[in-house]
C-alpha cells in the first residue's frame, strides 16, 4: 500500500528455484600413457557438464561462473588451457610433449540462463596429474654385412628399411 494515496495492488508470487550445485566428478585416473597422448577417465558427478583444464604449472586459474559457454581451446588468464567441455567420462588427449607433468582438473557443473548470458554453479573440482613418458626411439640393428651400393641418401629406407634419415640437430 502506497502511504501517500493509499492505493495498492498485488501480485502473483513466483518462486524462483537457482541450480543446485552439482556432486563433483570423482576418482580420476589416466591409461594409454605414451610419449605424447593419454587418456583421462573419471567418474562424473550429477552436473549438467563437465569441463577439463591442463596446464604444466598446477596453478590453475578461476573459471568465469557467468558469461558464453565454455569454448575448447580457451586460454585462460593464467595460462591453463580449457581443454574441454562435454558430458562425457573420458578424454583422449595427444599432441602432448615426451617427459613432462601435466595437471588436470575437471569441475562437474550446472549452468542456467541462454547464453551470452549463463550462470555457472561449479563443484569442488578434481585435479589429477600424470607425467608422460620418455620418447623411446625403435632400435633397428646395423646389418651384419653393409652393402652400400645404390644409396644416395634420399633412398635410405629403401637400402635400410627402418633407418631413417635423421634432420635438424
Amino acid at each position: 500500500t502506497c502511504s501517500a494515496s493509499n492505493q495498492s495492488a498485488y501480485s502473483t508470487v513466483h518462486t524462483v528455484t537457482l541450480p543446485v550445485t552439482p556432486n563433483p566428478a570423482t576418482n580420476i585416473t589416466f591409461t594409454n600413457v605414451t610419449d605424447n597422448s593419454l587418456t583421462v577417465n573419471w567418474v562424473k558427478g550429477n552436473g549438467d557438464r563437465r569441463v577439463m583444464l591442463i596446464n604444466t604449472t598446477n596453478n590453475f586459474s578461476p573459471l568465469p561462473t557467468t558469461g558464453a559457454a565454455y569454448t575448447n581451446g580457451t586460454v585462460l588468464s593464467g595460462g591453463d588451457l580449457l581443454i574441454w567441455d562435454g558430458t562425457a567420462e573420458t578424454l583422449n588427449i595427444s599432441g602432448l610433449s615426451c617427459n613432462t607433468t601435466y595437471y588436470f582438473r575437471i569441475y562437474e557443473y550446472a549452468r542456467c540462463g541462454v547464453s551470452p548470458n549463463y550462470i555457472f554453479n561449479h563443484a569442488t573440482p578434481l585435479d589429477g596429474s600424470i607425467t608422460t613418458n620418455n620418447y623411446t626411439p625403435t632400435i633397428v640393428p646395423l646389418p651384419a654385412s653393409n652393402n652400400f651400393t645404390g644409396f644416395t641418401g634420399a633412398n635410405l629406407s629403401a637400402v635400410f628399411p627402418g633407418w631413417e634419415e635423421k634432420t635438424g640437430d
